[in-house]
């Protein structure tokens, strides 16, 4: 059993919900650190499509992946409104676009369907589960499939090269 499945097994979850491209989302809120509003990030030059740039909070200087790239290949981030979540993936903190966050809710773990073989083929298994709340379909995605660190380190290191 892999690691999602196994989350899975525990007899709830907690997941912050959230809207990318009108699709109810979720994650899982141990993985959050803070929801930011949204602002524009600092493009990267040669960083892949997904990477929407860098943001500055505060002390830290944070890669921002766009879920509408990564999930749905467009970009509908960007428009001055919506939410970013800082999330804490393999040591590294990295913000994802969302269009606005929901809610926080609590799951029963016989609410959360593991991916199917339909679902785990798309996009690398970037589902960790797919449960309903109240008749609408939520897609739980797992940030360590969309996060790559060797990427997101690069990111990062052309950033504090650029900044001397």
């Amino acid at each position: 059993m892999d690691e999602a499945n196994e989350n899975l097994q525990d007899s709830e979850l907690k997941a912050i919900l959230f809207r990318v491209n009108d699709q109810l989302m979720g994650i899982r809120i141990d993985y959050v650190r803070e929801v930011l509003e949204y602002r524009d990030p600092t493009p990267v030059p040669d960083s892949p499509v997904w990477i929407a740039g860098v943001l500055d909070v505060g002390d830290r200087i944070l890669p921002v992946t766009s879920l509408h790239q990564c999930l749905y290949g467009n970009d509908q981030s960007g428009d001055g409104e919506g939410h970013l979540l800082s999330v804490n993936v393999q040591g590294r903190e990295v913000a994802f676009t969302t269009d606005v966050v929901t809610a926080i809710r609590t799951l029963e773990s016989d609410e959360v369907t593991p991916p199917t073989e339909l679902t785990s083929r798309i996009h690398d298994s970037l589902i960790e589960g797919i449960t309903r709340i109240d008749e609408e379909v939520v897609v739980l995605i797992d940030p360590e499939k969309i996060v790559d660190p060797e990427v997101m380190g690069e990111v990062l290191k052309s950033i504090t090269d650029e900044a001397g």
